[in-house]
């Protein structure tokens, strides 16, 4: 064999010692990173045992979970307000509500007397413009059901019991009443509020 042969092939051997050598570096830093990733899932097994599942691995700090805390309250509520629109919603599309829809208009309508005999108008849109406004206009549900009803008595009083309009206004009342009571919506609110009042206690 050739000296320019041997040397080739010397050449070539320490390319595959050279080949050889930076396999071993990466295997070694992929070993290094497998033993790490077994000591991590090793430590927070170790960490968990016992904790409900879904439970976070870290402690929850005192200001984390009063944020926590206010976010579920904040979604509770807003989850009854809506309820409360889609009931009053409910109400002025129904057929009969269109009298109520809006502010009475003495003059459109020809009823001067109006403001001296009914001294607190009510009307649907303007209680779906209080629900709907930001800040909201209502500071518990109770306000919402009488706002309600001060427009079937507004009706009665001006125009009496056995006009066509009034006979409208009862069906209507009966309609809230009834969705109202079903809907439970001032017990609920008396159930959040007594929460409330237990989550500050043991926040103190």
């Amino acid at each position: 064999m050739r000296p320019e042969q041997l040397h080739a092939k010397l050449q070539l051997v320490h390319q595959l010692k050279q080949l050889a050598r930076q396999h071993e570096q990466i295997l070694d830093a992929y070993q290094q990173k497998v033993e790490a990733r077994i000591g991590e899932a090793a430590r927070l097994a170790t960490g968990s045992a016992g904790k409900r599942p879904g439970a976070p691995l870290v402690a929850e700090g005192p200001e984390a979970k009063r944020m926590r805390m206010l976010a579920e309250r904040d979604r509770r509520k807003k989850d009854l307000w809506e309820e409360i629109i889609k009931i009053v919603e409910k109400i002025r599309k129904n057929q009969k509500s269109e009298p109520f829809r809006v502010p009475v208009d003495p003059i459109k309508l020809r009823i001067p007397d109006y403001p001296t005999i009914i001294r607190h108008p009510m009307d649907i849109g303007t209680v779906i413009k209080k629900l709907r406004s930001n800040p909201r206009q209502y500071h518990e549900p109770r306000e919402v059901a009488d706002d309600m009803r001060l427009i079937w008595a507004n009706c009665r009083t001006y125009n009496g019991l056995q006009h066509p309009v009034t006979q409208s206004a009862n069906v209507l009342s009966e309609m809230f009443e009834k969705a109202w009571g079903q809907a439970n919506i001032e017990h609920k609110w008396l159930v959040e509020r007594q929460r409330e009042e237990r989550e500050e206690q043991v926040q103190q």
